[in-house]
């Protein structure tokens, strides 16, 4: 039976470890691999990092909150944030893997990480908010 599980969140980057402890705590409630616990991770704090630090103009007014749920075989996370409408999707700087390290320009390497992490993934604007949906299959999720 799974246990929908919604995190409300400060525009503060030092609730990444609690989002982290709560995704770690809804995986083993509902039997998500360590591998995809990661794997979810990685991602929200890629994509949570960039919307704390550029999509706030008033900090202490943002609403943010992630939402997980398994369903058919899926974890669904569903990320949304009261900021400046943003779809990392479409309008983050693509990430040039073809240069050497040294050489790429800052940025896209997260949004990339997610493209390349997850089963499916979407963006829209819904009543004022940004909503980034997630999904990754469960069959087939080792440990990292």
């Amino acid at each position: 039976m799974s246990a929908n599980v919604e995190v409300p969140l400060a525009a503060d980057l030092g609730e990444l470890s609690r989002l982290a402890e709560a995704v770690e705590d809804f995986g083993g409630a509902n039997d998500v691999p360590p591998g995809a616990v990661f794997k979810l991770n990685l991602c929200f704090d890629e994509l949570i990092t960039n919307a704390i630090s550029y999509g706030f103009d008033a900090p202490d007014k943002a609403s943010l909150s992630v939402a997980l749920a398994v369903e058919d075989g899926a974890v669904v996370a569903v990320i949304r944030d009261n900021g400046r409408p943003f779809d990392p999707f479409t309008e983050a700087p693509e990430a040039d893997t073809t240069l050497a390290v040294e050489d790429r320009p800052i940025g896209g390497l997260g949004v990339l990480l997610v493209r390349e992490s997850m089963d499916d993934f979407s963006y829209e604007r819904r009543d004022g908010f940004n909503v980034v949906t997630l999904r990754l299959k469960l069959d087939g999720q080792e440990t990292p």
